[in-house]
């Protein structure tokens, strides 16, 4: 009897529910312009380091008081944007911590221009010497229920707070809503529970709700380029403190904090609420009967335990809540290959979850670059007019836009440019509706001030645009190595409005040649809240730009990591194990084992944490290895760590061992070449090929294959066995990739197949702008192929060459004057590197182009300068003392030194490039030395002993560098 009554109140409280809804909705559309409660968080000094996350506690802890106990419209920058409401009361909170916890708040308020702290509070959060989130987060949550609302009304704000009601529950549409992977189904759920709490009241059901739907959406845009994720964290992990506050530790309660808690990656504070809310047994008796269904997903992901989730996704209503982890669970996975194929599955049951697109489109290789980074794009916008059009309370003039894109009535000028960008292919054939839509809803919110939710949604919309985009245009550029001006144009009107747009544009310069401008881009960018996944603009702005902001901005995204699972794990996985960046740009490898040790306190089942100090501190670490062994056999991410640790040791059966498990379970390029390493090391070249040739028969989603057939093509080129290597180096070829097809060429012109060779060299120098100088060295050193054509294809980038900031550049250039004839160009191109950089390869071509033109003035000019250069030659430029030592050699030469003595000077300064510290050394520099030789002997008219040194210089086989060009050159004059 008491069941049937209290389901017959849930359905009437849900009928309610659902009537008052859309007036509330509607209602907010047409009521009174009252003033939005505007926040600004204010910097903290530059030596406090601290989380975001810190500060957006403490931040969105004043705004749920704002809105909830004086039902004031908020705006935040970090959730908003930027272009503020019209009528503002307008605040700064600034947070900092100490180093030794101590927590200082301070509010002020703006009046006519001037500021004054209007409260503040002290105290101390620490635990263990370590910051106390638990602790901090039990002080904010006070402080919001009492000081927080204190302080606003003795600054004369006055509202009514929200009412508790036991009975309000949650629509079956809430519901729904809320078990979606997507963050506008989220959005909407939020949106419909602000509209229900504001006419029915607060309870529990509703602070559930919000618990949940911040959560997700924390996770669901993490891969933003700002700091909106960590502001929705803060608002799941506030509400969770007030839940379980309120139901006084109740089960079901504890369940929702450990929702709050494994979404924020705090994973050790997750299982032991799911531990607690099991041992308490039932929660809320009169609205649940039992546990929540997730409790047991939200277990495996604090476990990492990738079967069980997978297990548990199959026929569940929540299936979209487990693909969803499971996927942020694989990230980190250390298989591409299993990765790409699992990723692809998990998006056929969430299309829409951009955050998992993301992961997929951070996975290297160019067929899954192709496919990942243009599905994303794709999929938002189609569905993004269907997924907002029947929004209740859609404002006016955006209802208007919508309906005229769904029914094809989009104005002529905008129809014709979305028509005539549809054989794009790409995803970005929307750009006048979606941009018209993001500043139609920013301005709803700045206009009216009644429904500031609109600018969220707004804001997630344009940054999950933006880094689309970069993804795009990343991988176009950097992986694939094509052209991107034509793509740069057609997205260039969604980055206007965009904070990082210069970024974008960047792409479309060559940072080498058009350095100044590259750099002057660089300092258009002001970064806000730094986060690791904007690490590789910061590292363009630092290691090709030069910027000094780029610099700063990459130390801040670690300053602003937080103590939590996922800021950890990206940190150590981005700088240790995929090796994308080299750690000593923020840190020590002492650092690193912090951070691996903080990681294992907060999220004590992560792998991550066990692959690291397999890295990092095997020696401390041996007493765990034997457990690590047996209880992560089935984590690639490990077993490729302890892999790699056991072949660098030379432990050959233990890194079989671990090896032959990855190519079982987890096939993967790295696995089948470390493999055939480890066999080759043992000089067992039969078991080498065998495993190359296992690999090639598994599926490959990028160069896998063409870069092993390659390797297999140089084993057999190196032995002479010309026609056994062919078909590798063709098969590889095929795909196009530059190296692949250079291997070709390599292939053929040892086979003396001309015309093929020249085939492949052509036509990579047709395809990348970068090699498109190749063709014609390769014309000139060898004797063959159409030198003629070869120069016209490079012709009109040779005064780009010429004029470009980039050394490089001007080296090629002047290379190609030397090889046309023009020597008094190469001398003047190669003299201004050399006076412009203090470089002595370019001086010493120089001065033995001068002496060849028989220019006195301008030879002993440069010849006592480059003395004088020689002198100050710094340590990580050994070499040029060997150039240094040759010239003092030619010089004696010219007085009548016998050629023995010079040869033997040549033998030695051969010798002391071999000396050079490691990644000093390579044939590269015993190739120049030998070009420089042959050379001098030829200007002594010693044409015999020129020679020599001319083929021994083509013997080092170094085909891209200058010296070897020339040297192939002058033996086919």
């Amino acid at each position: 009897m008491n069941r049937n009554r209290t389901l017959c109140t849930l359905c009437l409280a849900a009928l309610i529910s659902i009537i008052l809804i859309p007036l509330f909705a509607l209602s907010a559309s047409s009521g009174k312009n009252e003033p939005v409660f505007l926040l600004y968080s204010d910097c903290v000094d530059a030596n406090t380091k601290q989380g975001i996350l810190i500060r957006e506690i403490a931040k969105q802890g004043l705004l749920i008081a704002v809105r909830e106990k004086l039902r004031m419209q908020t705006w935040d920058i970090v959730l908003n944007g930027s272009n503020i409401p019209q009528k503002c009361l307008t605040y700064h909170i600034k947070v900092s911590v100490s180093s030794n916890s101590n927590v200082n708040i301070s509010l002020r308020k703006e009046n006519g221009g001037i500021s004054n702290v209007t409260w503040s509070t002290s105290f101390n959060s620490s635990k263990d010497e370590h910051f106390d989130y638990v602790q901090y987060l039990q002080r904010i949550n006070a402080l919001s229920q009492t000081d927080f609302i204190k302080a606003l009304e003795k600054d004369g704000i006055k509202g009514e707070s929200i009412k508790w009601n036991a009975k309000a529950i949650l629509t079956d549409s809430t519901v729904n809503a809320l078990r979606k992977m997507d963050y506008v189904s989220n959005w909407i759920a939020l949106r419909e529970l602000d509209a229900a709490v504001s006419v029915n009241g607060e309870s529990s059901q509703t602070l559930a709700g919000n618990i949940r739907g911040y959560a997700n959406l924390s996770q669901l845009t993490a891969f933003l380029w700002n700091a909106m994720d960590k502001a929705f964290m803060a608002r799941a992990l506030l509400y969770s403190e007030r839940l379980v506050e309120t139901e006084h530790e109740s089960a079901w309660a504890l369940s929702h904090r450990a929702y709050a808690r494994a979404f924020a990656g705090f994973h050790n504070l997750a299982l032991d609420d799911l531990a607690a809310a099991r041992n308490k047994g039932t929660g809320l008796t009169d609205v649940k009967e039992s546990l929540p269904e997730w409790i047991d997903i939200l277990d495996a992901y604090c476990r990492y335990d990738h079967g069980k989730l997978l297990e548990i996704a199959d026929g569940r209503i929540d299936n979209e809540l487990a693909q969803f982890l499971y996927a942020l669970e694989i990230q980190h996975y250390g298989c591409n290959t299993t990765k790409i194929e699992e990723l692809r599955k998990v998006l056929k049951r969430i299309p829409k979850c951009f955050r998992v697109h993301d992961i997929l489109s951070s996975i290297g290789g160019v067929s899954n670059g192709h496919i990942a980074t243009t599905l994303g794009p794709t999929i938002f916008s189609r569905d993004i007019n269907s997924d907002l059009i029947g929004i209740i309370g859609l404002p006016t003039e955006t209802k208007a836009l919508l309906d005229m894109s769904v029914g094809g009535k989009i104005p002529s000028n905008a129809k014709s440019h979305l028509v005539s960008q549809r054989n794009s292919d790409t995803g970005f054939d929307d750009a006048e509706f979606r941009t018209n839509l993001i500043r139609n809803l920013f301005s709803y919110s700045c206009k009216s001030g009644n429904d500031t939710s609109w600018a969220i949604l707004a804001k997630m919309i344009q940054n999950t645009t933006f880094v689309q985009i970069e993804r795009r245009i990343r991988f176009m550029k950097k992986c694939w190595g094509v052209p991107v001006d034509q793509f740069l144009n057609l997205v260039k009107p969604y980055i206007l409005d965009h904070p990082y747009g210069a970024h974008i544009e960047s792409y479309g310069l060559d940072p080498k040649r058009n350095n100044k401008e590259y750099r002057e881009l660089m300092n258009k960018m002001n970064y806000v809240d730094e986060k690791l996944t904007m690490v590789p603009m910061m590292n363009d702005a630092w290691q090709v730009g030069g910027n000094a902001s780029g610099v700063a901005a990459f130390m801040k995204a670690f300053e602003n990591s937080d103590a939590i699972a996922g800021d950890l794990e990206d940190g150590i996985t981005m700088f240790c194990l995929e090796n994308n960046f080299s750690w000593e740009k923020v840190g020590t490898k002492q650092a690193l084992v912090q951070r691996a040790k903080m990681l294992k306190k907060v999220s004590p089942y992560s792998p991550v944490t066990v692959a690291s100090l397999i890295v990092n501190d095997w020696a401390n670490s041996k007493k765990e290895i034997p457990e690590w062994e047996k209880g992560y056999l089935n984590n690639p991410l490990v077993i490729k760590q302890f892999a790699i640790k056991y072949a660098e040791l030379k432990d050959y059966a233990k890194a079989e061992r671990f090896l032959r498990i990855c190519v079982g379970k987890y096939p993967e390029e790295w696995a089948y070449t470390k493999l055939a390493d480890v066999y080759k090391n043992q000089n067992k070249m039969d078991q080498w090929l065998s495993v190359l040739e296992e690999f090639l028969a598994r599926p490959d989603y990028g160069l896998g294959h063409a870069s092993v057939r390659v390797q297999i093509a140089n084993y057999f080129m190196d032995k002479r066995e010309w026609k056994k290597a062919e078909p590798y180096a063709l098969a590889a070829a095929n795909t196009w990739a530059a190296w692949a097809m250079m291997c070709a060429c390599k292939c053929y012109e040892r086979m003396e197949d001309w015309s093929n060779a020249e085939l492949w060299v052509q036509r990579t120098a047709e395809r990348y702008e970068n090699s498109i100088a190749n063709w014609y060295f390769w014309c000139k050193r060898t004797g063959h192929g159409n030198v003629k054509d070869a120069f016209n294809l490079l012709s009109d980038k040779l005064s780009l060459m010429e004029t470009s900031q980039n050394r490089e550049d001007k080296s090629r250039a002047a290379v190609i004057h030397l090889l046309q004839g023009e020597k008094r160009k190469a001398c003047s191109i190669f003299q201004e590197v050399f006076y412009k950089d203090s470089n002595l390869y370019n001086g010493l071509h120089s001065i033995l182009i001068a002496r060849e033109l028989k220019d006195d003035v301008a030879h002993d000019k440069l010849l006592k300068e480059f003395k004088e250069k020689g002198k100050t030659v710094k340590d990580n430029a050994k070499l040029h003392l060997c150039y240094v030592d040759l010239l003092t050699a030619y010089c004696s030469l010219l007085k009548d030194t016998s050629e023995i003595a010079f040869d033997k000077a040549v033998e030695e300064c051969l010798k002391k490039a071999v000396d050079l510290k490691k990644n000093d050394m390579t044939k590269s520099n015993q190739s120049n030395l030998l070009y420089f030789a042959g050379k001098m002997m030829e200007l002594t008219e010693k044409n015999d002993l020129a020679t020599k040194y001319y083929k021994r210089c083509l013997e080092m086989n170094c085909q891209n560098l200058w010296n070897y060009i020339l040297a192939g050159a002058a033996l086919h004059k």
